[in-house]
């Protein structure tokens, strides 16, 4: 059950990346630092396709790992827990399977109904994980001592960092600014939040 937490986990994490990072070659004048990951999935054809595909299959991979991080603690009465995986769970629906069922427009302006759906899931799903390592903190301190503890707090500061970058850099005037760098941000958040997640699902098999 362990490995299994573990194996999932990884899959997430290099998913995330690799498929965005695939497809987008491409697509032309794709900008890693410039554009968010779900740019990709506003290309008309099948890389769209490919793409919101892939949003389903980690949103149900997500809820697949919140799971087995239940199974690996049977019977812990630790509600932050439960808690932390009830928010993957959340995060795996919105920011996976209902982005990738309502895919963005090409533009940023937000004017169909899938791109407005799609912007309110992941806005909420991601402000919604920004806090998983406090509410994980107290696990994370019983099975790793105050390295877990110390982990969930530089983990949530930094995702906090990103997240806020992230939301000025869609503001006019930082366009041409390195506050601009949307899809450098976006990647920061998602990478620190990953590396927790991986760091806590390595030290749950030790």
């Amino acid at each position: 059950m362990k490995k299994a937490l573990l194996i999932v986990c990884l899959i997430i994490f290099i998913g995330e990346f690799l498929v965005p990072y695939s497809l987008s070659i491409f697509i032309k004048n794709y900008s890693h630092t410039k554009d968010v990951m779900s740019a990709v999935g506003a290309v008309p054809g099948i890389i769209g396709k490919l793409y919101s595909g892939w949003l389903v299959i980690l949103g149900i991979l997500c809820i697949i790992y919140a799971i087995l991080l239940l199974k690996a603690n049977a019977g812990t009465t630790d509600n932050f827990l439960k808690m932390g995986a009830l928010v993957i769970i959340l995060y795996g629906i919105g920011g996976g399977i209902l982005c990738g069922l309502f895919s963005v427009d090409d533009t940023k302006e937000m004017v169909t109904l899938s791109a407005k759906i799609h912007g309110a899931c992941a806005a909420l799903s991601f402000s919604l994980l920004m806090f998983l390592p406090l509410i994980l903190k107290r696990y994370a301190k019983t099975i790793a001592g105050n390295f877990g503890s110390t982990i969930s707090v530089i983990a949530f500061v930094l995702c906090t960092i990103w997240f806020v970058l992230q939301i000025l850099s869609e503001k006019d005037k930082f366009t041409n600014t390195i506050i601009g760098y949307t899809g450098l941000w976006q990647r920061m958040y998602l990478f620190t939040m990953y590396a927790y997640i991986t760091t806590i699902s390595f030290l749950i098999n030790m």
